[in-house]
């Protein structure tokens, strides 16, 4: 399951997998459908969002 979660959140936001690694929990705004992500490439922040339907995947 883990596993999974990894790479459908990788494909439905297109994060790179340096940046993956790097999400914490207080990144990921369940209400918004949005994922923040911190010193990504080029040292930038930047929020991606995810689809609605992948929410309830992320809250377990």
């Amino acid at each position: 399951m883990k596993h999974m979660v990894l790479i459908k959140t990788m494909l439905y936001t297109g994060v790179r997998v340096g940046e993956l690694v790097k999400i914490k929990i207080i990144d990921v705004y369940l209400n918004k459908c949005q994922i923040r992500i911190n010193q990504g490439k080029g040292n930038k922040d930047r929020i991606v969002p995810f689809p609605l339907d992948f929410r309830g995947i992320l809250a377990i």
